[in-house]
């Protein structure tokens, strides 16, 4: 497969499974989790996924003791720890009640924390990010159209103008960079591997 289209690709699953969050959260809160629970299980469930990505790629999530302590205060705050801190501070803390629902969290953990994050990233290494960021805009469409067909949310021509409008511009990025040079596109790889 063309290593553009490829990038294409990756980037529109990643949206398509960011817009997915407002339905795979909701089969989970009707098992009791919280909004800030499913923070810290989303961040807990995804550090083994990706530990085994860094070892795939010979690389390591280990840091030299120099850069700890600025590491450590930025991964406090976005984090596993921080959320679940929050959780006990604020007595919030509330996990799944069923087996369902712990494997909904874990699945949720996968998708959108592992699996979507990774394909983004791998998106922008193969057609860059300004292209990886627009082709992203589709994730409001699918979360539309979620909200549309589960929640029943009301469906005017304004919506339909604006995601007209975001599709328009995902396909006309899309087929542009298509047509790129060959010697462009050799050079985004060779930086790549660089």
């Amino acid at each position: 497969m063309n290593q553009t289209v490829k990038g294409y690709l990756f980037a529109v699953l990643s949206a398509v499974i960011y817009g997915c969050m407002p339905l795979m959260a909701k089969h989970i809160y009707a098992d009791g989790v919280n909004p800030l629970t499913l923070v810290f299980l989303r961040n807990l469930f995804s550090l083994i996924p990706l530990e085994l990505l860094a070892l795939r790629e010979r690389e390591t999530l280990k840091i030299k003791a120099c850069l700890l302590p600025s590491v450590g205060m930025i991964s406090l705050l976005g984090c596993c720890v921080a959320s679940f801190i929050l959780c006990l501070a604020t007595g919030s803390l509330a996990l799944p009640s069923t087996l369902l629902g712990w494997g909904m969290s874990v699945l949720f953990s996968l998708l959108v924390t592992t699996g979507a994050v990774v394909l983004f990233q791998e998106s922008t290494f193969l057609v860059g990010g300004e292209i990886a960021s627009i082709l992203s805009t589709l994730e409001p469409i699918t979360s539309t159209v979620i909200g549309i067909l589960v929640f029943y949310e009301p469906f005017g021509i304004r919506m339909i103008l604006g995601t007209a409008l975001v599709v328009t511009a995902s396909l006309l990025t899309a087929l542009f960079n298509l047509r790129e040079k060959p010697e462009a596109q050799a050079l985004r790889f060779s930086k790549k591997s660089v």
